[in-house]
């Protein structure tokens, strides 16, 4: 068993080493000026204790839930022409959306006091738009927080059980995928998330400009927009995150599970985490976090951009490499 896993991991090194190569292009996204994080991993020194304490998940969870509600309540439809024109030309940016969509959209403000009480929502946004973002959350859960989540996934309130599924995925522990594939019957209403949307026009730049300089800056942001769902789907999104995988229901999930259970002993796990990885890498070493210094040009920041990029993916395959050494014959 070991030595297919190995094999099957191995193609998957050559190839996105291939991949990178030196005209890597994806290499686009958010990083320090001059240095690569140590650690793209959360760590317990990037969240303020009195948020990320083994004591302190509920209210922390439930402040989350809390503003969640009060935001999608405060938010609004376009009322204007030029708004209602850009309006219409978004849809969806995932291409099978979850949950159900509510035509209202937050305020850039809303945006980002929504992301200071929930920071894990940055990593269910498509890798485009954690691609091109300006900033990253800089605090989510930290692996100390895993065993008061996984208490809250059975809390007696269906909004904290979905928000601790929600924070629990994104520490991508392999061994709570059971825990949520459980959760897929839990049809109780869950809060409100914000989706992403990508226009089919380029007039829905138009319209949101002028909301923007009517409303000092504060505008609707047309590329979000709140969606409703169960705790069930939820987790299927947590799921989705995880495993790479779309499960439609329970029984879809235990016949997956039932095959690929092992976990770490599963090409499944090893293919995401490489993945994920690479992607966390690109996303450290482009922009709009790595800018061009006055002094050099173009080419001498993109030889110093890819440089970087090469360094940060190689740092991945040796990782990788290491951690499957360590597997039990």
């Amino acid at each position: 068993m070991r030595s297919y896993l190995i094999a099957g991991l191995g193609l998957l090194l050559g190839v996105s080493l291939v991949w990178a190569g030196d005209d890597n292009t994806r290499g686009q996204g958010s990083a320090t000026h001059n240095a690569l994080p140590s650690n793209p991993r959360p760590t317990p020194s990037s969240a303020p204790a009195e948020l990320l304490g083994l004591t302190n998940a509920l209210p922390w969870l439930q402040v989350a839930v809390d503003v969640s509600k009060e935001l999608a309540g405060k938010d609004e439809e376009p009322d204007t022409k030029e708004l209602k024109q850009s309006a219409a030309t978004m849809g969806p940016a995932e291409v099978f959306p979850y949950g159900e969509e509510v035509t209202r959209f937050p305020r850039e403000s809303h945006v980002a006091e929504y992301l200071d009480v929930r920071p894990w929502s940055w990593y269910y946004a498509p890798w485009r738009v954690r691609q091109q973002s300006a900033t990253v959350p800089k605090h989510q859960p930290q692996f100390q927080d895993a065993a008061p989540l996984r208490e809250l996934l059975q809390d007696k309130d269906a909004e904290i059980r979905a928000m601790a599924a929600e924070a629990l995925a994104t520490l991508r522990q392999p061994e709570d995928v059971a825990r949520l594939g459980r959760m897929l019957e839990d049809d109780a209403v869950a809060s409100p998330f914000l989706g992403h949307n990508m226009s089919r026009s380029s007039y829905a730049l138009v319209g949101v400009w002028a909301r923007d300089a009517r409303s000092a800056g504060d505008g609707l942001d047309l590329y979000r927009s709140w969606r409703k769902e169960t705790v069930a789907q939820c987790v299927q999104r947590a799921l989705r995150l995880m495993t790479g995988q779309r499960f439609s229901d329970k029984a879809a999930f235990e016949k997956w599970w039932k095959v690929n259970r092992g976990s770490r002993d599963c090409l499944w796990y090893w293919q995401e985490r490489l993945e994920r990885e690479l992607n966390e890498a690109d996303i450290s070493t482009g922009w709009p976090r790595l800018y061009q210094r006055p002094d050099e040009n173009w080419e001498r920041y993109r030889a110093r951009q890819q440089a970087l990029n090469r360094a940060a993916r190689d740092e991945v395959h040796k990782t990788i490499a290491a951690d499957l050494r360590q597997l039990a014959p």
